[in-house]
């Protein structure tokens, strides 16, 4: 109990109820840090329980969102999100973008696609008829991925699964002999590797819309990257706190920089754990999807995970890196 001499102004009051909610979201991060395995665990969890938004739904949702556009009213990313397939609201955001900027021919290519329950692509592929192109690496994973569609094949085209290790050498070779080149509605990029060179050498394809993971603990300035490498792998490095960081990829500033030269804008993003970049090209949509800064989307990062970042850019600080 304070007395009458020592009670605590409303601004101290308020400045001690931000530091202990600083301390609480601190150790929240930690500990999802510690606990990966566990909070991905409850992750899988809340998504096997989840609604599923079929077919039917989302066409339905689509001409609403047609209709609001047309008496210009565009709705933020964060209340058009759903996840059928994707790791975070991934799917919602890419049905909202191309249900008022249309499609075209209905083209996806993804890298990496894993076991495709999981991936960008699939409720595309599903839901709303699209051709796929999907690569993984992963053996055992592209079985799955190839298992996974035949069992829920209805009306939708099989897409073509290749298990090539994509390097910037021969990336547009593959891609080509997959069947596809020229426009195409949609590139989407998570390798966990060398995505920025990946992006650089792309070349066989011009996406209207890219969706790439990005590293957010580097500040809106900084336009960094892992060094190339053909055998590139990802590996996980620990601090003193047991506090692990995904050593791979490239900053939001990078993968922007580079966006700019090839003539596309910084449109958004998606899922701040797993934070996923949208680039639309600078004749797509821009009536609905302006240009937004990198300061935008870090601004909008619970504080939590900007926790999360500070003590990864620790870790990163002794990494080696390539400033584009």
């Amino acid at each position: 109990m304070f007395s009458r001499t020592d009670q605590p102004t409303a601004e101290e009051l308020q400045k001690r109820i931000q530091d202990l909610s600083e301390q609480v979201e601190a150790l929240r991060a930690e500990f999802i840090a510690k606990n990966r395995h566990l909070h991905n665990h409850n992750l899988n969890a809340l998504r096997s329980a989840r609604a599923y938004i079929d077919r039917g739904t989302q066409f339905l949702m689509q001409e609403r969102f047609k209709e609001k556009a047309q008496k210009g009213e565009v709705l933020p990313f964060r209340d058009v999100e759903f996840s059928n397939y994707s790791q975070n609201g991934e799917d919602g955001v890419l049905h909202y973008i191309f249900s008022l900027v249309g499609a075209t021919n209905r083209i996806v290519v993804e890298l990496s696609a894993g076991h495709c329950e999981q991936c960008n692509a699939t409720n595309l592929i599903i839901n709303d008829n699209w051709r796929g192109i999907l690569f993984e690496g992963n053996r055992d994973k592209l079985e799955l991925g190839r298992k996974f569609f035949l069992r829920h094949f209805t009306r939708f085209e099989i897409p073509t699964l290749l298990g090539d290790w994509v390097t910037k050498n021969n990336i547009n070779a593959l891609i080509e002999e997959g069947g596809v080149s020229g426009e195409i509605d949609l590139f989407s990029l998570d390798v966990d590797g060398v995505d920025y060179w990946l992006l650089e050498a792309l070349s066989v394809v011009s996406p209207r819309v890219i969706i790439a993971e990005a590293q957010y603990m580097w500040n809106a300035d900084t336009a960094r990257t892992v060094p190339y490498a053909d055998d590139f792998v990802q590996k996980v490095v620990r601090d003193k706190d047991d506090i692990p960081f995904q050593y791979c990829g490239a900053s939001i500033a990078a993968f922007v920089k580079l966006g700019k030269a090839r003539g596309y804008r910084l449109v958004g993003a998606v899922g701040a754990s797993g934070p996923n970049i949208i680039l639309m090209r600078n004749d797509v949509g821009i009536e609905y999807f302006p240009e937004v800064s990198v300061s935008d989307i870090l601004d909008k990062t619970p504080m939590a995970h900007k926790v999360h970042f500070e003590k990864c850019r620790e870790i990163a600080k002794g990494l080696d890196w390539v400033d584009v």
